[in-house]
């Protein structure tokens, strides 16, 4: 063999391509070295993405207006009124749950591709938030012939009424306690941002209007019987979160009467409802596990694309070939 002339010159072959890598973190193309006939892959996704937050909860619904008491004794001249012609107050239902997210996958070879990465399993939507509550409804007021004066409670306690100088605790306002032969008004439901209004001195119906509702959105309360004038239902709410109005009370018999006495007190106003709960904040995607595929075959030169998600690697090596 002549002096200088290698062993591939002299009995044929080609010259061994060294072994390497390549690492793609974002898109890219991979343009195969001359020589090299086979790769190997190893790689990973993306993590998956959060799970989308949970839908609020839905408001509840106001409160009914209490019912006006009707006059007791042998001669109730007049019925009370009813209630807010409204359905007691119901809780909201929760909010739907969230979607989950989804994997970020990556691949080689174009797409669809016989060489993937599977991303992290994506996060699980957050719940859904309870429900707003529901609104008091107004106490009755009990129907009285007596010296002593009764009312009906204002939302705050959603029981029968006890005297006219119960609390509202800012929601319903109670009814006004009835005088002689005359029934109270109603009290007013609950508004949104304000409570219904009452008052502890004698409301009667022959008067005055029935208390009024809370803005925005309560009803009025309803008039108290007189001698001559049936009471009126309490008023319906504005909006579904409101309460509607107490009913007023009935008269009690007229000075002629073998048995004179008070006019029975109005209903309590219903109470406002809250808003729904918010949902809670989906859960975080997992990260992703690596996938190898190994003894890929190539043409020298060609041009091969790589697709890689965010947050994802694809490592393209290959032996001395």
């Amino acid at each position: 063999m002549p002096i200088g002339t290698g062993k591939i010159g002299v009995l044929g072959g080609k010259p061994i391509v060294c072994g390497g890598c390549e690492t793609f973190n974002a898109p890219g193309t991979f343009v195969v070295p001359c020589g090299i006939n086979i790769i190997s892959l190893s790689g990973f996704g993306g993590a998956g993405n959060p799970g989308g937050c949970g839908n609020a909860g839905n408001p509840g619904t106001g409160g009914k207006g209490g019912n006006g008491g009707t006059a007791g004794g042998s001669n109730p001249v007049r019925n009370a009124g009813s209630g807010a012609p409204n359905s007691p107050g119901a809780a909201g239902s929760c909010g739907n749950t969230g979607t989950a997210g989804n994997a970020g996958a990556c691949s080689i070879f174009g797409t669809p591709s016989p060489y993937t990465f599977a991303g992290g399993a994506g996060g699980n939507g957050g719940a859904g938030g309870t429900g707003g509550a529901a609104g008091g409804n107004g106490g009755d007021s009990p129907g009285q012939f007596s010296p002593t004066p009764f009312c009906g409670a204002g939302s705050c306690s959603g029981n029968r009424g006890t005297t006219c100088c119960c609390a509202s605790n800012g929601l319903g306002g109670f009814g006004a306690r009835g005088v002689l032969f005359i029934g109270g008004i109603g009290g007013g439901g609950a508004g949104l941002c304000n409570s219904g209004l009452a008052n502890a001195k004698n409301r009667p119906g022959s008067t005055t209007p029935g208390f009024a509702g809370g803005t925005p959105g309560g009803g009025t309360g309803g008039d108290g019987a007189s001698l001559n004038v049936p009471a009126n239902p309490g008023f319906a709410k504005c909006t579904p979160r409101a309460g509607g109005g107490g009913g007023g009370g009935g008269s009690a018999g007229g000075p002629t009467s073998p048995s004179p006495g008070i006019g029975a007190g109005g209903g309590g106003g219903g109470g406002r409802a809250t808003v729904g709960n918010c949902g809670s904040a989906g859960n975080p995607g997992s990260n992703a596990n690596p996938t190898a595929h190994n003894c890929i075959p190539v043409s020298p030169g060609s041009s091969i694309p790589v697709n890689v998600a965010t947050g994802g690697q694809v490592f393209v090596s290959w032996n001395p070939q």
